[in-house]
């Protein structure tokens, strides 16, 4: 099993709501959304076996000042086999070729983590923040936010 890794791949929409749905992220994604998150992509790095996607990291931003990881998928067959922190050293090593949130140079490289996941994060050299903010604009959207900081935060102190 030959895993080939590549950056700036061609990802049709069909292919990451696939991986999307393998995750358990499809009932939040659709085709003609993928499509535009994929356009609007300033990095894209894939992971592929037999030329199927297993793997996939995109990040967003301007390229100068900002870089968010907008968010990495691996392919529940594939995880725990060094896929997704190969496709993460791929784009830490475009922010640093971008010189954004890296040294003495302006700007951040943003992500925002999956309970658990902050971890795995920590390892590649990012750092949590205290004042990150998200947009709640309903009543669902913020009692979604609220259980999720409810729940990240007592995963966190268990450890």
């Amino acid at each position: 099993m030959k895993i080939e890794y590549k950056t700036n791949d061609t990802v049709t929409a069909e292919e990451m709501q696939s991986l999307e749905e393998s995750v358990g992220f499809g009932s939040h994604r659709n085709i003609e959304r993928n499509r535009v998150a994929l356009a609007g992509s300033l990095f894209i790095a894939t992971a592929r076996c037999d030329g199927r996607l297993v793997g996939l990291v995109r990040l967003v931003g301007d390229g100068a000042y900002i870089l968010h990881h907008a968010g990495i998928s691996v392919h529940p067959d594939f995880q725990r086999k060094a896929v997704g922190r190969t496709l993460m050293e791929m784009a830490v090593a475009f922010a640093k070729e971008t010189k954004v949130g890296f040294g003495d140079t302006l700007g951040e490289f943003t992500l925002f983590a999956a309970t658990g996941a902050d971890a795995f994060y920590e390892k590649l050299g990012f750092s949590m923040t205290p004042n990150g903010m998200v947009l709640t604009d309903t009543d669902s959207q913020r009692k979604h936010e609220l259980e999720f900081q409810e729940k990240w935060k007592a995963e966190r102190e268990q450890r």
